[in-house]
């Protein structure tokens, strides 16, 4: 009894929360997780940015060495034991124009052990020696990478990428509160519908009585009492769907609010707003146009292609690099010694050509940077086509959709009044069972066509707010992360 009652599952009391659309934007905002995957998505890409730029990142360098080289030699003089310890540091660095350079500072320290003595002078210093070298580098390029032209344009590749990447994380954000959105519009119309369903199902039970009211005073037949209990179960029946309805579209706004399936979400609207479009089409789709994310993000795209394509451009040129090396040493018996006396230069001054024949690596890059910036203009020129026909189809539709809300209403109300009249007729024997139940049907129908018109009427507002780009003020929310 024990262990079964582990595996029992555990009864919470259900907590119950008052939402509007707005708050529903706000919490998915911030508590979605697939608003944070989308975020996290969009943070990591911000790191190509710094990656890029550990070009110019100085590298620090270390090494430490021992060698006893007790071999054979292939001369007396060079005969016996050669001890050498050798440490040093060294740093690189390159900069924004291209140039490359370096310094280090390496110690060194060489015993001769046991070689050859003449006239019992040795041939070589018994005692350890001690070099200390400081070496300085530089190198320019002068073809290829010229001023550090690639370099930039690397870092600048990857803040274009970076950006693209943010703003099209804006509109899988904007996509994903539109659903969070549609979900909780969903709910509020199935709610209406299940507050007249029950109405109806209330109705359906006063007919019952009425009809076994008349059935007792011989004016009705028990077909009729039949056929009210009847229309009481079909109209239990669709009751009881609705609610199905209703808990799967809860479920589906809970997942999206990341919200337990402890708590009830009791929604604020019962109807949802009707809004005034203001100016004409053509400056909509203008606004869509800078406000869209996607848009902005193909654009970004687009420069971005330009840039790889300058860089590509430049990969075909021959690379020629000038470079110059500096070495200050100094011999002494001591280490001391050594150091301060450390002015013996050894200057090298050179250049570097090279060039690839035939070239094809570089070229095959130019040419697929070609085809990606057309691609790009493509990719633009379509995006911004269909954000204009999607501005105008929206437009037209909410204007539409909400004159079918007021034809729906009118004809909801004309079928409600309908069976009213014909059961006041039916009360007084001048109607039938079956007129009663098919205009009840009449009702039903004109009761879901008016909940289906509110719903067609917010899911295209919602639309157009979306083929607009102005579903989540991303401006304003970034105002708010600064002044925090």
């Amino acid at each position: 009894m024990i262990a079964s009652a582990l595996f029992l599952p555990v009864a919470h009391a259900q907590e119950k929360v008052r939402l509007s659309a707005r708050d529903v934007e706000r919490i998915a905002l911030e508590k979605s997780y697939g608003v944070k995957q989308v975020w996290l998505a969009s943070d990591a890409a911000q790191q190509d940015i710094m990656q890029s730029k550990g070009i110019f990142d100085t590298n620090l360098g270390a090494d430490v060495s021992y060698q006893l080289d007790d071999s054979a030699k292939a001369s007396q003089i060079m005969g016996g034991r050669i001890d050498t310890f050798r440490a040093g540091i060294s740093a690189n660095k390159k900069l924004p124009s291209g140039t490359a350079v370096g310094v280090g500072i390496t110690q060194e320290r060489v015993q001769y052990k046991d070689s050859l003595t003449i006239n019992g002078n040795p041939v070589f210093p018994p005692n350890a020696l001690y070099e200390p070298i400081i070496s300085f580098s530089l190198s320019q390029p002068v073809l290829k990478n010229v001023g550090g032209y690639q370099d930039r344009r690397t870092v600048k590749s990857a803040e274009l990428g970076a950006l693209a990447a943010e703003l099209s994380a804006q509109r899988q954000v904007e996509t994903l509160v539109y659903g969070a959105l549609s979900d909780y519009w969903n709910l509020v119309i199935v709610r209406r519908l299940i507050i007249a369903r029950k109405k109806s199902v209330q109705f359906a039970r006063h007919f019952l009585e009425t009809t076994e009211e008349e059935f007792k005073l011989g004016t009705a037949e028990e077909t009729d009492v039949l056929a009210a209990r009847a229309n009481i179960l079909v109209r239990d029946d669709e009751l009881k769907a609705l609610k199905e309805v209703e808990r799967g579209w809860e479920e589906s706004l809970r997942t999206k609010l990341a919200m337990g399936p402890e708590v009830y979400i009791e929604n604020v609207e019962k109807e949802p707003p009707l809004i005034k479009l203001g100016g004409t089409i053509g400056g909509r789709i203008a606004g869509a146009l800078e406000t869209r994310r996607d848009y902005q993000a193909s654009k970004r795209e687009l420069e971005l292609r330009d840039v790889e394509l300058a860089i590509a451009k430049n990969e075909k040129w021959p690379s020629m690099d000038l470079y110059s090396t500096l070495d200050l040493n100094e011999i002494g018996g001591s280490m001391s010694n050594a150091w301060s006396s450390v002015n013996s230069p050894n200057w090298t001054v050179g250049m570097q050509f090279k060039m690839p024949i035939e070239n094809r690596v570089a070229r095959a890059g130019k040419n697929r940077a070609d085809i990606q910036k057309a691609s790009a203009i493509v990719a633009l020129k379509d995006l911004e086509n269909r954000i204009a026909n999607s501005v105008s189809r929206h437009v037209k539709e909410v204007n539409a959709r909400k004159k079918i809300i007021s034809q729906s209403r009118r004809a909801m109300n004309l079928q409600r009044e309908k069976l009213r009249q014909e059961n006041e007729k039916y009360g007084m024997g001048r109607s039938t069972s079956d007129l009663i139940v098919r205009y009840q049907d009449d009702v039903v129908a004109a009761e879901q066509g008016h909940a289906e018109a509110w719903l067609s009427y917010k899911e295209a507002a919602l639309n157009l707010v979306l083929a607009e780009g102005r579903l989540v003020d991303f401006d304003k929310m970034e105002e708010q992360d600064l002044s925090e």
